[in-house]
């Protein structure tokens, strides 16, 4: 009730007619009621408070005036009074009680109360209430913090599962001595191991052979408590799959400390692909290095060419010139070697201008054994420096063929080039 105030000083020990319950009552009940911890009051048959210990007081902060002889629901208010309604039915049966639940309490506010209701009768026929009541808030609000810091807990741990399980980088973690203790499927999918096979086994069998002992001595250092400068930074290593196979990782490892234990925990991310792609930019460099020096060498050899082009011409006119002035003698047929000679030079500085010119493709009728013989004649100095005799086979009826001369001519070369 909202007239209530708390009066000081603090109430005597119990009070009330304790008398009513019977002659039998004494100071040693009421001693022993004012001792129990919990709320103990005796109310008549018009629900009047006619007794409560010392607890009640204390716990209200009433005293004895403001509640002996008044009814409980104008005690503990309407809202509350209203939740005894399941009890006071029992009670009218002549049949004992129970409750437990929140209660609003007037003066005191929301409670967790459990409470035995008890029916008696007192010296005078009448029926009367024991109501013995203790309060659980305190426990109750414990529980429930307890229940939000275990939901907070749980859902903590799922939240770490859910990135765990889906992370795309394999997360393994082993206890002091080396053991698999968790697996994530990343885990599975990258070293082809399912979790069940995996947990129990030593973490030094996903690395190849040759680096277990290092791998198993540097566990034994870190469960000693030994920090090493590379922990928690990234390494390349290299692991290995349950088939045996070997791949390329990245490897980041931290210590951590749980219910006493040690653990280590490794996140593993598959560079196989990863160096498969530098390799394969390596290569392509090393491929566009070649192209500019054969695109160098093509400059030069067309400058080259466009050099001995005049002078070829001026040999080969004057030797046809002297061939013809010559008829008729011996010294026409070396005018004629001389013109044949120049005149295979001639193809051959062709055949580097072709090359070097880059121009697009053009089909048109090729000679095949004609491209044949030129790519010989090309290489036939560097075929003889090296010992080589080269030995062609040629059908002379072979038909031309409709395509490209200088790329054919250049895949002629090319296999004249490799087998040499």
């Amino acid at each position: 009730m909202s007239d209530l105030l708390p009066i000081e000083p603090a109430p005597p020990p119990g009070a009330g007619d304790l008398h009513l319950l019977g002659p039998d009552a004494t100071a040693l009940l009421r001693t022993l009621l004012d001792m129990v911890p919990a709320r103990v009051v005796l109310l008549d048959a018009a629900e009047q408070l006619v007794y409560a210990n010392h607890e009640f007081f204390t716990f209200t902060r009433l005293h004895p005036k403001q509640v002996l002889g008044r009814t409980i629901a104008q005690i503990i208010g309407q809202d509350g009074y209203g939740r005894y309604q399941p009890a006071r039915e029992r009670l009218a049966r002549f049949e004992a009680a129970q409750w437990e639940g929140w209660i609003p309490l007037a003066g005191v506010g929301q409670r967790w109360m459990r409470e035995h209701l008890i029916p008696c009768l007192l010296v005078d026929g009448t029926r009367g209430t024991i109501v013995i009541s203790l309060d659980m808030t305190a426990l109750k609000d414990r529980e429930a913090e307890l229940s939000a810091k275990v939901l907070e807990l749980q859902t903590t741990e799922a939240l770490k599962s859910a990135i765990v399980d889906h992370a795309l980088a394999a997360i393994i973690t082993a206890d002091a001595r080396g053991r698999i203790v968790e697996f994530n499927p990343a885990a599975e999918a990258m070293f082809g191991l399912p979790r069940a096979q995996a947990v129990g086994r030593g973490a030094a069998e996903l690395v190849p052979q040759r680096f277990r002992s290092h791998h198993e001595h540097q566990m034994g250092a870190l469960a000693a408590g030994f920090q090493p400068a590379n922990l928690g930074r990234r390494l390349e290593r290299m692991a290995m799959r349950a088939d045996g196979t070997e791949f390329p990782v990245e490897v980041v490892a931290w210590r951590t400390e749980a219910a006493g234990r040690v653990f280590f925990t490794a996140s593993v991310t598959d560079h196989t692909e990863r160096r498969a792609a530098q390799q394969e930019i390596e290569r392509q460099r090393e491929a566009l290095r070649q192209s500019e020096k054969l695109t160098a060498m093509g400059s030069l050899l067309a400058g080259v060419a466009h050099e001995l082009n005049n002078p070829l011409a001026i040999v080969m006119g004057r030797a046809s010139l002297l061939h013809e002035q010559l008829q008729g003698t011996p010294l026409a047929a070396d005018a004629q070697r001389v013109h044949d000679a120049a005149e295979r030079c001639g193809r051959i500085v062709r055949t580097f201008l072709n090359l070097a010119r880059q121009k697009p493709a053009e089909r048109g009728p090729v000679a095949l054994n004609a491209l044949v013989t030129a790519a010989q004649q090309m290489l036939q100095y560097g075929l003889r420096s090296h010992g080589i005799a080269l030995q062609l086979e040629l059908d002379e009826t072979l038909p031309s063929v409709r395509a490209d001369g200088d790329q054919v001519g250049q895949v002629v070369l090319n296999l004249l080039v490799n087998a040499q």
